[in-house]
């Protein structure tokens, strides 16, 4: 499993800290299969990062996770709607593969691409 102190480590760059360069946010609210689609994604070296009940049931599987508040810093409030609001994870949504300056910003700020 992937643990991020960030909180003691914010000098070092988040993609340092992760496994590898691809991750990918699942939030899903049918669970049924999430392990099996999981896994494949895995296989091909994707860093599965996730929050709340997916989070729980990936763990329950045995499958490795990161959890989004290990990204932000800032735990799951207003009965989860408040989780994936943050620079680390919409930064990593949003940016333009396709804009060199928005690449360029993400490395700047050790935000990885999901």
């Amino acid at each position: 499993m992937v643990y991020l102190d960030l909180i003691s480590t914010r000098k070092e760059p988040l993609k340092a800290l992760l496994k590898c360069n691809k991750q990918v946010l699942i939030s899903l609210l049918d669970k049924k299969n999430l392990a099996f689609l999981v896994t494949g994604l895995q296989e091909f070296a994707y860093t599965i990062v996730s929050s709340g009940g997916t989070a729980s049931a990936l763990e329950n599987a045995g499958v490795s996770v990161t959890k989004v508040e290990q990204l932000t810093c800032f735990p799951e409030m207003l009965d989860g709607r408040l989780k994936t609001l943050y620079p680390n994870i919409r930064g990593g949504i949003l940016a333009r593969r396709d804009q060199k300056h928005h690449m360029e910003a993400l490395n700047k700020h050790g935000i990885v691409e999901f």
